[in-house]
């Protein structure tokens, strides 16, 4: 089928997916956006499909929530493919499909025969996405890891949170989430890239590394001033949470001085905090300990929502720290009918996630329940018959480009984003090959200071001109540049573009293909539309700060980060490789709403299935999520040092057994007590004192190499020093080094993936405001002396 006939992004694509949980939500954002996608499940299914909670609380493999919600959109065969007759009919599904999608051991495939040689040889345009935990490479790579341990080894865990209680693991699969857009963004690109070129290739997708840009800059920090980034406790700078009058709780964020004037002189008319010292972000962040009290004492003097709607009409960032009930049945996002519904055989109806972000020209595809194990076998099997070999198949290359192109060479874009998501997000098509060109105006505060490396993390692989778009003159050179640009990128709300004459219908006029991208935070229509937001209320209002936290840390201890901003930055980054796929082939841009708070939303599938099915309202989870009940022990063990913890995660007997013979404790394998899961779970207490007295005897490294060499999945809770220092990425080169104007050098997380052909790289400087203008004045623009002159001289151009 072509995308004219079905209106979806991919629905030309067909992608064949094997391995665990990461390739599965991989693959689901393919499906989502249209692809026919074959799942390939073992004998007896899925594993996935046998972990809880279940529908009904009945235990059956077509019940896993867990595997409901990371598998709608696809069909099922079931294949033995340590049998030759089920590795022949994998090959065959292979030579058939635009994109493999696997998640398994490093050297398991190849182990079997399906090597790299061999996948060239039966497809050689094949798009192979590999996601593992510590990539195809490296010294960690063949390291026992899950869920848990990826959150521990990236930094997640340790950059939110209590700093009185131990690390709490990201909750809802959300780090295999956020991994699994990054394998989806690129696996669109390297398609895209083989039509221009005629050649496949490999991405190699380490979920460590795809995860370490959600910790906030930590090797930049730890780079340019040896800033150990941990968890915040009651504190959060800019950001942070206030109880008040009725025993609820707010999210404030204040980043801009501007904002923080409204807060402190207009509104509380605060004598202390009306000081001019406090204009200064680094004297606010030095003094945060006497501005919560006189805040907390503000806020506690009004009920929760009466505070955030004042607040709100203050324009200042504010919103509720909701509980997971408040979110899923919250009037906002029902009166935008985000929530979808699915009927399956075995559940009945239900209602999931809405989708991540909204596409004018391509609507998300959610209208297929997870399948029955093994629903699809004679179907499938009946196309390998009549659907013909894509070698057979593909177009002549289109253009010539060199096989090592980068994936996204010749493509513009126009950058107006501001605060984290959208320079996170453009920069994520920097890296591949890009052309980003920020656009700014030094009128406009950014937060751009020598002394914090933030700026410059977030912006790498980026020109930079100034105009001003209030005026008309500023306005028509922006339309200049949109008309040579391929997507347009703005974070403002919602009206702001349409107001300012740069709206999707005024673009199309002058650029038929332009890919505009808008980031309201609640979205442009229902009653919130209007609210400011970051990601750090985001974050509350989705529900994640609650659950992501002990159920006894005070609710001021809580992940109070920016989860949403990594989310909605990796969302920029897939619609708009899913766009340029769709006008590749169709000649037809788009807009594309990237609401913040539905794609934050979309990561909460499993609660919101255990919510919608079986009534089941999450709260603070701590290390008793109920995605984790299959791991035993699980638990996060303070180790020798100060702050210095391993995250232990067992999922089977025989790792148990080889935790307990490797803390010298064999007898612990005989005792009847701990001879399964469900025992270890009831004695949990007993063996959690025994694993904490044992590691603190040792380092958290002596730990982490004690325990996988002998293969029980365990991992470092990592600071920005152990990211900065460790060996693994380091071999691997995702420790990158960037020199900046002001800034100088600094080091940085490097790409979240690798593309074993197209050039790409995360290591070029970031710029300061207007460095570039020389040359998109006059290279892009075509602008003359003259009209240089005269613009700066106006302050068009500054």
């Amino acid at each position: 089928m072509t995308n004219g006939e079905t209106d979806s992004a991919l629905g030309h694509l067909r992608v064949v997916e094997i391995g665990e949980i990461p390739a599965a939500y991989c693959a689901g954002y393919l499906a989502g956006l249209g692809a026919d996608v074959i799942k390939v499940e073992p004998p007896g299914g899925d594993p996935n499909r046998m972990h809880g909670p279940f529908a009904g609380d009945i235990a059956d493999p077509e019940r896993g929530i867990k595997f409901l919600n990371a598998n709608l959109n696809r069909r099922s065969i079931v294949l033995d493919i340590d049998d030759s007759g089920g590795r022949e009919t994998l090959e065959k599904l292979i030579e058939r499909a635009d994109v493999f999608v696997e998640c398994t051991t490093p050297g398991q495939l190849a182990a079997l025969g399906i090597d790299d040689a061999r996948l060239e040889a039966l497809n050689p345009g094949l798009v192979t996405v590999s996601l593992t935990p510590f990539g195809q490479t490296g010294p960690f790579s063949h390291f026992a890891a899950n869920e848990a341990i990826i959150s521990a080894m990236s930094g997640v865990m340790m950059s939110q949170g209590d700093d009185e209680r131990s690390p709490v693991v990201l909750p809802c699969q959300i780090g295999s989430q956020l991994a699994a857009v990054h394998g989806a963004y690129l696996a669109i690109n390297a398609v895209r890239h083989r039509r221009a070129t005629g050649r496949g290739q490999r991405i190699d997708l380490s979920l460590q590394e795809a995860l370490t840009f959600a910790t906030v800059g930590t090797i930049a920090r730890y780079s340019q001033r040896s800033e150990i980034v941990t968890r915040q406790g009651p504190r959060g700078g800019p950001a942070n949470i206030y109880r008040t009058k009725d025993d609820k709780y707010v999210q404030i964020a204040i980043f801009m001085t501007g904002h923080w004037r409204v807060l402190s002189r207009q509104w509380m008319e605060d004598a202390v905090l009306s000081d001019d010292d406090w204009d200064s972000s680094q004297y606010r962040t030095d003094n945060e300990d006497l501005a919560q009290i006189l805040i907390q004492s503000f806020v506690e003097q009004f009920d929760r929502d009466e505070f955030v709607e004042e607040a709100q009409k203050r324009g200042l960032a504010c919103c509720p720290v909701n509980t997971f009930e408040d979110f899923v049945t919250d009037d906002h996002m029902r009166q935008r009918g985000w929530f979808q519904k699915v009927t399956h055989p075995v559940v009945g109806e239900y209602e999931t996630p809405g989708q991540p972000f909204i596409m004018s020209a391509t609507p998300w595809n959610q209208t297929r329940p997870a399948p029955l194990l093994d629903q699809h076998r004679d179907e499938v099997l009946a196309e390998i018959e009549t659907v013909s070999p894509r070698r057979e198949t593909y177009p002549a290359p289109t253009n010539g480009k060199a096989p090592d192109a980068a994936l996204l060479d010749g493509i513009r874009v126009a950058d107006i984003t501001r605060a984290f998501a959208g320079p996170i997000g453009t920069m994520f098509l920097g890296f591949y090959g890009a052309e980003v060109i920020k656009v700014e105006s030094a009128s406009l505060e950014a937060n751009r200071e020598p002394t914090r490396p933030l700026f410059p993390d977030m912006n790498r692989n980026k020109l930079s001109c100034t105009v001003d778009l209030r005026s008309d003159e500023g306005k028509e050179l922006f339309r200049r540049l949109a008309k040579d640009s391929d997507v347009v990128v703005d974070n403002f709300s919602a009206t702001v573009m349409k107001r300012l004459g740069l709206g999707y219908d005024d673009l199309t006029k002058i650029n038929p293909g332009i890919i505009q991208i808008g980031m309201p935070g609640m979205g442009s229509d229902g009653p919130l539309n209007n609210w400011v937001t970051y990601g750090n209320n985001l974050q509350a209002v989705t529900g994640l700060s609650l659950l992501w936290g002990h159920p006894d840390s005070p609710m001021q201890n809580h992940a109070k980060g920016v989860i949403p901003d990594y989310v909605g930055a990796a969302f920029v980054a897939l619609s708009t490789a899913a766009a340029l796929e769709f006008r590749d082939v169709t000649g037809r841009g788009q807009f594309i709403e990237i609401a913040q708070v539905d794609g934050q939303g979309s990561m909460m599938g499993p609660a919101i299935l255990d919510y919608t099915i079986n009534g089941n309202i999450w709260g603070s989870v701590g290390y008793d999520e109920p995605l984790a009940a299959h791991y035993a022990p699980y638990g996060a063990y303070a180790c020798l040092y100060p702050d210095t913890w391993i995250v232990i995660a067992c999922e089977t007997d025989e790792q148990w057994r080889a935790l307990s013979t490797a803390m010298g404790a064999p007898h612990w394998a005989d005792d009847p007590r701990f001879a399964d899961r469900e025992g270890r779970r009831a004695n949990r207490d007993e063996i959690d004192h025994e694993i904490s007295e044992w590691a603190k005897a040792f380092t958290s490294h002596q730990v982490l190499h004690m325990l996988q060499k002998v293969g029980v999945p365990a991992g470092v809770a990592m600071n920005s020093e152990d990211l900065y220092n460790d060996p693994h990425l380091r071999e691997r080169g995702h420790i990158v080094r960037s020199t900046h104007t002001t800034w100088g050098t600094l080091s940085h997380h490097g790409l979240p993936a690798v593309p074993s052909l197209s050039r790409a790289t995360a290591a070029n400087r970031a710029p300061w405001i207007g460095e570039d203008n020389e040359y998109v004045f006059r290279s892009v623009l075509g602008l003359s002396d003259e009209e240089i002159s005269k613009g700066t001289e106006s302050g068009v151009l500054r």
